[in-house]
């Protein structure tokens, strides 16, 4: 039998065989915009160079984690919910992946920050 639990908080917790994240094979048009209700993983074949608009900073977003891969040739530019930069700019090259994170800063520029970008 399986139960959905939303909302739940777990402290201590060990996961002993293996760990599955929902997923979502995607083909984003340029300035598409990622839902904070989207699944954690995030793959994403363009059909060329697209920006792609973040879901807006806010403190209940705090802590929303994406893991996105780009499985295409062509680049793919994360943005603000407002089709602005990042502070630290965030792009994914052909075949990159990346985890992003919210960093619940009102500020657009600041409100999500890239970790672990690399080819594989």
């Amino acid at each position: 039998m399986r139960t959905n639990m939303e909302g739940n908080r777990l402290a201590d917790f060990v996961v002993e065989r293996g760990f599955r994240l929902l997923s979502q094979e995607w083909v984003p048009a340029d300035n598409a915009v990622i839902s904070a209700n989207m699944p954690p993983l995030l793959i994403m074949a363009p059909a060329g160079a697209i920006d792609i608009l973040m879901p807006a900073s806010t403190e209940a977003l705090k802590g929303l984690t994406f893991v996105m891969m780009n499985n295409s040739a062509n680049a793919i530019t994360l943005k603000t919910s407002g089709d602005a930069a990042f502070t630290t700019a965030i792009a994914l090259a052909a075949n990159e992946s990346t985890m992003v994170i919210c960093t619940g800063s009102a500020t657009a520029a600041l409100g999500w920050r890239a970790v672990g970008t690399a080819s594989s």
